[in-house]
């Protein structure tokens, strides 16, 4: 069965906005335009940051509704101070994090843990032999265990 025109739009945009080929800014600005062209699929995109509106709330909006209707665990928000190099001083800014076991959790629950391996080829440099010391002090061995990695990206843009 194909996917609705609308499902498939609304996929490739939360994949440019989760891949991080646009800020927000730009995610949101676009699902309005194609909103207002009458597209179907992204219209709580458009209504991200009261609508372009409120620029620092887009990102943190967009995430939101990208995530309503999953299996996953919601965000936590935390202030963190940042240096802003055009303002020359230290702003605080919203940043969402995951808890990795809430992740692992959710995984598992969904069974996409199911099939999980983990091999030498696989993992990125270092963290083989690290799991290897760790399987030796849980006295479980290294094919048992699944390497889990949190991929982390700087603030695009701190007007947002």
């Amino acid at each position: 069965m194909e996917e609705e025109p609308e499902a498939k739009y609304r996929k490739v945009m939360k994949e440019i906005l989760l891949e991080n080929k646009l800020s927000g800014k730009d995610v949101q600005r676009l699902s309005m335009a194609s909103t207002l062209a009458g597209s179907k699929g992204v219209e709580d995109f458009a209504k991200a940051g009261a609508s372009g509106t409120s620029s620092q709330n887009i990102y943190r909006d967009l995430l939101k509704a990208i995530t309503k209707d999953t299996d996953y665990p919601e965000y936590y928000w935390a202030d963190i101070p940042l240096f802003d190099p055009k303002l020359q001083r230290t702003v605080v800014v919203k940043m969402p994090f995951l808890l990795p076991h809430e992740i692992a959790q959710a995984l598992h629950n969904n069974g996409k843990l199911k099939n999980a391996k983990t091999n030498k080829l696989t993992c990125p440099k270092g963290v083989w032999s690290h799991m290897r010391e760790a399987g030796n002090l849980l006295e479980k061995p290294i094919e048992e265990m699944i390497a889990f990695g949190i991929h982390v990206d700087a603030v695009n843009d701190l007007n947002m």
